[in-house]
């Protein structure tokens, strides 16, 4: 006669789908959109030399957006703010 030990394999199922589910929303949160990032630059646009690492979280975030989004997209949000009076500038594609 087999023995089977549903209580096991039940734990077993259990933390397969917790396990799964903690992975696919961890890489929900790691993609950001496109106004995610935008908002991110323009929130941290007044506090540029006032807080240590906006310069920092700016440029980062220009570089997700042009990785993400296009070159482009990174030129028009410095184009329309006001990036290029606080020393940023317009890359090439």
């Amino acid at each position: 006669m087999i023995q089977i030990n549903f209580n096991e394999i039940k734990i077993d199922l259990l933390f397969d789908f917790i396990s799964e589910h903690k992975n696919k929303r961890k890489q929900r949160r790691m993609v950001n959109t496109k106004e995610d990032i935008i908002k991110k630059i323009t929130d941290e646009i007044p506090w540029v030399d006032i807080k240590p690492f906006s310069h920092n979280i700016i440029s980062l975030q220009l570089t997700l957006l042009s990785e993400h989004y296009g070159q482009e997209e990174a030129n028009k949000l410095i184009r329309n703010t006001k990036l290029i009076e606080l020393g940023w500038s317009e890359e090439k594609d």
